[in-house]
């Protein structure tokens, strides 16, 4: 069983990113538009909070309505496989004839392929944002379960509740945080959506079980810094497309975004494995009913407020990094385009 979960688990996700990256990488063609991008995933991040609302109020209904939980998640599976594929193949099928650049195919090369993506300053420097960002994230989702049921003594069901409240404040979120980067622009959104989910991770380290109905307005609070964080450096990574296209003649899309779906997934599954290398040096013991040491439960604490804020923190300081502006984007795009107003050479870009 062990190696036919594993298998499947492995296949699914590998087809999920044979999807995920060109469906992604369709919003560099979709519009070119600076402030439009950032509206198109806006819709996008609407879609992925409904999707994370209905899984966390849908799901459990469905995997606890037949008489055995194994029989339950096989429904919750099927059911979920249906609606995704479902899901997929509308994506397919109703942007057939969206915008996209017909070039002449060329020879695929990895190792310039990887080069020309280093070489692209923005999108290393948002690569390194997101990557700290994905193990802020992945370190808190790992650990709250654990603060839940043992620093504050609650049962394990509430996290789904919580889970929903951060998803549907985040989901009335993002059409504001969509209005502020028309008025202060993506990059000044992205650093107010990442200090505002930084500082929600401070109050954990004091509430005391008793208070731990308290965790809803902080995750609720931190649900509309959460709403920005995804949306702004997923419409800002869009942009470093054509700074690729003005230093090497292509377009990348599909690397760049390939590159961006492993950062996501590396900054989750290793801000997990960082949170399981933590709690053993804290002394956690693994087990139901286990009483754990004042030292684990201190532990738990830190593992997730201190350790999501210092990379947070990380994240904040190497956004200062990224320099490109709404102005310098719409000077390479007339330089693209053969502007005789751009005079400025691909360098000076």
């Amino acid at each position: 069983k062990f190696i036919y979960v594993t298998a499947f688990y492995i296949f699914s996700s590998t087809t999920y990113s044979i999807f995920d990256v060109p469906y992604s990488a369709m919003a560099a063609e979709i519009t070119t538009d600076y402030r439009g991008r950032t509206e198109l995933t806006g819709y996008k991040m609407i879609a992925a909070r409904l999707g994370i609302v209905l899984s966390v109020t849908i799901g459990p209904l469905l995997f606890t309505s037949q008489t055995t939980l194994a029989s339950g998640f096989r429904l919750l599976g099927l059911v979920s496989g249906a609606f995704m594929t479902g899901s997929c193949l509308i994506a397919f099928w109703a942007t057939r004839d969206a915008p996209r650049f017909e070039r002449p195919m060329h020879q695929f090369n990895a190792r310039a392929e990887l080069a020309a993506i280093v070489k692209n300053r923005p999108f290393r420097i948002l690569w390194i944002v997101f990557l700290l960002q994905n193990l802020a994230i992945g370190a808190s989702a790992t650990t709250l379960v654990y603060l839940i049921t043992i620093v504050m003594k609650a049962d394990a069901k509430i996290v789904g509740p919580l889970i929903a409240t951060s998803a549907i404040v985040a989901l009335l979120a993002t059409p504001i945080w969509v209005f502020v980067s028309k008025r202060a622009g993506k990059r000044a959104g992205y650093f107010s959506g990442m200090a505002l989910t930084a500082s929600m991770t401070l109050p954990a380290l004091f509430i005391k079980p008793d208070y731990f109905a308290i965790l809803f307005l902080i995750l609720a609070v931190a649900g509309f810094g959460d709403a920005a964080t995804p949306l702004f450096p997923n419409s800002m990574v869009p942009d470093t497309v054509e700074v690729d296209e003005v230093s090497t003649g292509l377009r990348r899309e599909g690397a760049i975004f390939g590159a961006w779906s492993f950062c996501r997934k590396l900054g989750m599954a290793a801000g997990a494995f960082l949170v399981s290398v933590g709690l053993s040096s804290v002394g956690f013991i693994s087990g139901a009913g286990v009483l754990q040491t004042p030292n684990a439960i201190l532990g738990i604490r830190i593992l997730y407020c201190a350790l999501p804020l210092l990379l947070w923190i990380g994240a904040i300081f190497t956004l200062r990094y990224y320099d490109l502006t709404e102005a310098r984007f719409e000077a390479i795009k007339s330089h693209l385009a053969g502007h005789p107003a751009s005079s400025a050479s691909a360098k000076d870009l």
